[in-house]
């Protein structure tokens, strides 16, 4: 879907320099266009919204029952809770540092249960992390971009910002997927198979 979105804000790019030097016979004709590319918009942000709340539901319960996992696994001392791996993303301050810690513990936890602290962190953490952020971060810049925009300019800016943070949100799932597939593995070697 992200790639979807990403490939229609730059249809909306087009439509805007279309518009901006003449390329329409008529107003009309132009705002016809206009009319079409802004459903198309709509329908795929609405989409898109209802996809993100399904992630971000699954993606807490996945988190919460990690954390629960490597209790299970036997690791001990651990600092965040399971309630607290998924609480920390909707604490505003906290959430920029808190949930990567706690996933950084669920990793080496799921790594080496007996003795997590000493377990190295996965090299995906820091990437998933960074484009998590840049992918908030974007989707920020986005909203006050256009929400500030007055003209046919602005508009144009507003939409190279939505195709970037398009490009980031599907990197970081990607990502994320590649992390819950590592932490996945590492859980399920430590679990003894019934004879």
């Amino acid at each position: 879907m992200g790639a979807l979105s990403a490939l229609s804000d730059v249809l909306l790019y087009r439509l805007l320099e279309d518009i901006k030097t003449g390329t329409y016979a008529s107003v009309a004709a132009a705002t016809a266009a206009a009319v079409a590319t802004n459903t198309r918009q709509m329908w795929i942000a609405g989409i898109r919204v209802g996809i993100m709340l399904a992630t971000i539901v699954l993606f807490a319960m996945w988190i919460y029952r990690a954390a629960s996992n490597t209790r299970a696994l036997g690791a001990k001392d651990m600092t965040f809770t399971p309630g607290w791996a998924v609480g920390y993303y909707f604490i505003p301050i906290l959430n920029w540092w808190y949930p990567y810690q706690a996933m950084k513990e669920i990793w080496k936890a799921s790594k080496a249960p007996d003795a997590w602290e000493a377990a190295r962190r996965g090299s995906v953490l820091p990437w998933w992390w960074l484009f998590y952020l840049l992918s908030g971060l974007f989707g920020y810049v986005v909203y006050m971009v256009a929400s500030a925009a007055h003209d046919i300019d602005d508009l144009r800016i507003a939409s190279v910002f939505m195709a970037i943070s398009s490009v980031l949100s599907v990197t970081s799932i990607i990502i994320a997927v590649v992390l819950v597939k590592q932490v996945h593995r590492m859980q399920m070697s430590h679990v003894r198979q019934p004879a």
